[in-house]
């Protein structure tokens, strides 16, 4: 029994002595974390992005490799989009991509913003991927018809297109392949056959 008391007496000396060692090499000033949609994006060039989203602006806070602010910037994306949602953040070639989903009239798009993680300026905006038009009202609250996911090894990355209103049944999930530059590679749609059974899909993560 003492030789154990002895034993975790010993080993919680060294955990203090070692945690003691530790030295703050580099500290930024303080600052107030945003209430409102935030994320933390640390850049392979040693920058750190602190973004946050209070619709309708795009807020970026870079911080350079000295733990200092060099660039702040607030971007409102393009008008046409209505009742947008940031669907991903992701590094891309050095720089950060927002994926946002809007609307535009009755049809559903994917629209990217490029800034530079540098510099923090927007080097491009444009739409990727969009729906198919839908009759009627369109309900904004439904869920989202856009999946990004980004290859861990490379700057590829793939879109799930989810055309669940569409007419046409063999176009209602399409994946499409972009690459680092945000090219397509590839395309293609789910078969999803003619089952009546099953006339909507969705794809769950």
């Amino acid at each position: 029994m003492k030789k154990s008391v002895a034993l975790c007496f010993s080993l919680l000396v060294c955990n203090f002595f070692s945690f003691s060692q530790f030295k703050i090499v580099a500290e930024s000033p303080e600052f107030t974390r945003p209430m409102w949609i935030s994320q933390f994006l640390q850049l392979h060039n040693g920058n750190t992005a602190i973004i946050s989203v209070k619709k309708p602006d795009i807020e970026i806070v870079l911080y350079g490799k000295e733990h200092k602010v060099i660039a702040s910037v607030t971007y409102t994306p393009a008008g046409t989009l209505k009742s947008y949602g940031v669907n991903r953040i992701y590094e891309i070639k050095g720089d950060i991509v927002f994926f946002i989903s809007g609307y535009e009239g009755n049809a559903a798009l994917l629209h990217i913003i490029i800034f530079d993680g540098s510099t923090g300026k927007v080097k491009d905006e444009r739409t990727i991927a969009r729906t198919a038009p839908r009759k009627g009202m369109l309900n904004t609250a439904m869920l989202d018809p856009f999946e990004v996911k980004k290859d861990s090894r490379s700057d590829n990355y793939a879109v799930g297109v989810f055309n669940v209103f569409g007419e046409d049944k063999s176009k209602a999930i399409e994946i499409i392949q972009f690459d680092g530059n945000h090219a397509v590679i590839n395309s293609t749609y789910l078969d999803a056959g003619n089952d009546e059974a099953f006339p909507f899909f969705i794809c769950m993560d």
